[in-house]
């Protein structure tokens, strides 16, 4: 749903409007005894200028925002001249130097709840790159993504992180899930990982063989009700992707990658609850412009398909807009447990929305029968 798009849409001016304004303003009465002679520089940029003005005047102060071609081809084209894509939006090119493998942060879109990155992975110099690129172009053998760790560090270097774990790493299989999630779950940066549940998600988007060089479209959303991603610089721990060919699956670094950077876009989530314990139902929602998170304790809605189904957007127009309209998708847990001789039922659900979402228009956020009213995350 993108209404500030089709409206735009509705008042594209004329093709031939810059035409007729540049032919009236040389097709103006002179007055008698005028001398014909040519226009200066000035009075042509001047004229420019006026076109401009005019051009821009016809079609509304729409606000484009210069981002990667990934995020567009993620959020669509129109995305980029949303009202919200600036406060989304933020150039961030970090790079750090880890041993002999270099990762750089291009670009987020984000907000105080979830976060896209571009994430470049330069892989080390004795790599085969040629056998990356075949790997790559393959239709059997693939190039896999790295496991991508998000923590609230504050300032945190990749020689910290060496000393603090670098004795274990020789030991690790980076190919093993088993090995390599053992290290995820413990490891020096685990006091700052973030709580209360999140999601995440790695996509290959490019590889470059002449640098060696592989892109990836990094998204991780919390579920915490307390923390945000904007409260502290950001680190992200970053282990080796792999690639996998006849002769198996081969780890392409022998230790992980962090960096750091501080968060710079300035879109906050919202977040709200209600309880009905005559009805034995509690939901809590964080809204933000890209995801949603919804949280509800209900024998009704004790299913997550049930969930995404029941959850609307309340408009402040009074409008209403079913989430499954919204995403494609959800993932999600199911719980239930016993208390006073009932069988109680928790159910928690998160979705991404296929293209940023102007919050600030959302009065509520309806669950089943029941309105949960918003107002801005802590």
């Amino acid at each position: 749903m993108n209404r500030y798009a089709k409206a735009m849409k509705a008042c594209t001016p004329p093709a031939e409007l810059e035409t007729r304004l540049r032919e009236r303003v040389l097709a103006a009465e002179r007055p008698k005894g005028y001398v014909l002679r040519p226009w200066s520089l000035a009075r042509k940029a001047a004229l420019a200028a006026a076109l401009a003005l005019a051009l821009t005047v016809s079609v509304g102060a729409a606000v484009l925002v210069e981002w990667d071609a990934i995020f567009t081809k993620r959020f669509g084209p129109e995305a980029s001249a949303s009202p919200v894509a600036e406060s989304l939006f933020q150039k961030v090119d970090v790079t750090s130097v880890c041993g002999d493998v270099t990762v750089t942060v291009r670009e987020a879109v984000g907000d105080s709840k979830s976060i896209y990155l571009i994430l470049d992975y330069r892989l080390p110099d004795p790599a085969d790159r040629a056998a990356v690129q075949a790997a790559w172009d393959s239709e059997t053998d693939r190039v896999g993504c790295p496991d991508v760790q998000f923590y609230a560090t504050g300032e945190v270097t990749w020689e910290d992180l060496q000393a603090g774990d670098g004795e274990r790493w020789p030991a690790l299989d980076w190919t093993n899930y088993a090995a390599y999630s053992r290290y995820s779950a413990n490891n020096a940066l685990t006091a700052y990982r973030f709580t209360g549940g999140s999601g995440s998600s790695v996509s290959a988007q490019s590889y470059d063989p002449d640098t060696g060089t592989l892109t990836y479209l990094v998204r991780f959303t919390t579920q915490s009700q307390t923390q945000n991603l904007t409260d502290r610089p950001l680190t992200l721990l970053v282990l080796p992707p792999t690639v996998t060919a006849a002769g198996g699956e081969q780890a392409l670094a022998d230790h992980p990658a962090i960096v750091t950077f501080q968060p710079g876009y300035t879109a906050r989530a919202q977040q709200g609850q209600t309880r009905d314990p005559e009805a034995q139902f509690s939901a809590e929602v964080i809204l933000s412009s890209l995801s949603i998170t919804v949280s509800c304790g209900s024998t009704d809605l004790a299913d997550c398909g049930a969930l995404w189904q029941a959850v609307c957007l309340v408009w402040e127009d009074g409008g209403e807009t079913p989430l499954t309209e919204m995403t494609r998708g959800y993932s999600g847990s199911e719980s239930s447990y016993q208390a006073d001789g009932e069988t109680c039922c928790r159910t928690s659900m998160s979705a991404q929305f296929l293209e940023p979402q102007d919050i600030s228009r959302v009065a509520a956020v309806r669950v089943g029968d029941h309105q949960v009213p918003l107002q801005p995350a802590a």
